[in-house]
Order: C-alpha cells, then structure tokens, then sequence
C-alpha cells in the first residue's frame, strides 16, 4: 500500500464515522419531534404480533403521555448513544487493521497481561498465503484488544501505532463506554462498576438512571467527533503523511 492510498482510506474512514456521528443527532432530532406529535391521549398504533411478523395488532395506551414522555427523553437517546458508542469502537478496529497492514513490523509489538496469538502452523506456512496470514494475526490482535481494558487497548495505541492521545479525551472515551454498559446490561441505572469505571468523570450516583438532554447528547457527539480528528491527525504524523483532509 502507498501512502496516498493509505492517506485516502484514513480520510474515507474518518468521514464515515463523523457523517455517522452527524446522522445519528439528525435523526435523534427529527425521531423526537415527530413523536411530539401524536396526541398522547389517543396513543393507538399497530405492532406485529408474536411469532407472526406478517399479522399485526392494534395497541391502545392509556398512559400515552407516560410512553411517550419516556421515548422521546429515554429510548430514543439510549438507542443513539449505544449504536454511537458501537461505531467509534468499529472505526478503531478499521483504524488499527489498516495501520498495521500498511506496516507489518508494527504487528510484532505485543503487550503483557494481554494474550496476543500469533502462532503460525505448518498447515498454514504451506497453505495460506503471506496476506492472508497477516490479515489473520491482525485479526486475532483487534480480538484481543476488544477485551483488553481501557489502559491496555491505550498502551496498544501508543506502543504499536506510534498514537499518543489526549488523556482527557481517553478518560472522556472511558466514561462513555462505560455509561454504554450501564445501558445496555443494567437498564440505564448507575451501579458501583460504572462508578469504577468512570471515576471522577461519573455522571451520577448509584441507583440514578442515566440522563440525557439535547444538551448533553450534543456533547457526546462533539467529543465523539473530536475523539475520531485527534486520532487522524496523530496517525498521518506518525506515518508521515500530509495535513488532515
């Protein structure tokens, strides 16, 4: 791989995850006021019904104002926030595939206390060839990493990729991951691992639900953005490459 072409995909993967980034709160946005909409009075809709997708139902709510006070503050926001979460984590395992195939040295670093298998097999030595072997141990190094801690995977950036971030942007990064596994396995309600986690960055105190606002939503989606320029700009000076596009 050259260096324009390698110049091009970190611009292609950049623009991708902050057109993402931007989508993401133009929906929330629209999602929103377009349920604002319906008279909570009358909350009648029609859902498909268990085991048969092709018949529906008809669904009345007598607490429409309840279930929609609680969608247009709650769901909608958590919904977002997870899929957001999911595609910085998928632009770093892009970022980190493509880094280390465009330098295969790099692929030698390896971290302790992390299990990095790279063990090549005489089945493979003979019948796979050298980019398909490569394309495997990156592969196993980005699995690795997925489960490694947050320190870890941070270590992996600096070491491997030559990438020194922000620490108040890697904290901010932290903190967001772990207000998504609040989410997604405690129902939103804050628990001693959150607050573990996230240190003096935590957004609340145990048995609080996760909040959201427009306010800060928008600024996760800032720093989201911020988190995804930081890293371009720290990779194309460490592969010597031109000015971020």
């Amino acid at each position: 791989m050259e260096q324009s072409e390698l110049r091009g995909k970190l611009s292609a993967l950049k623009f991708k995850s902050q057109s993402f980034l931007n989508d993401t709160y133009l929906w929330v946005n629209v999602a929103r006021k377009s349920i604002l909409e319906i008279p909570s009075d009358k909350l009648i809709f029609e859902v498909p019904k268990a085991k048969s997708y092709s018949s529906t139902k008809i669904i009345n709510r007598n607490n429409g104002k309840e279930v929609i006070n609680r969608i247009i503050n709650r769901d909608i926001y958590y919904s977002a926030y997870v899929s957001s979460i999911s595609q910085i984590e998928d632009y770093y395992n892009k970022l980190i595939k493509l880094l280390l195939k465009y330098d295969n040295n790099r692929i030698k670093v390896t971290l302790p206390n992390i299990t990095m298998n790279s063990q090549i097999s005489i089945i493979d030595f003979i019948d796979v060839n050298r980019d398909e072997m490569i394309e495997k141990i990156i592969d196993e190094r980005i699995y690795s990493l997925f489960y490694a801690s947050p320190q870890k995977q941070l270590e992996y950036f600096k070491c491997a990729l030559g990438i020194e971030l922000p620490m108040d942007l890697w904290y901010k990064w932290i903190e967001y991951k772990a207000r998504r596994d609040v989410i997604v396995h405690n129902s939103g309600i804050i628990n001693q691992v959150y607050i573990n986690k996230a240190g003096n960055l935590a957004i609340g105190f145990i048995n609080e639900e996760i909040a959201f606002s427009d306010v800060n939503f928008k600024k996760v989606i800032s720093d989201l953005k911020s988190l995804v320029g930081s890293i371009d700009v720290l990779a194309r000076k460490e592969f010597k490459l031109s000015k971020t596009q």
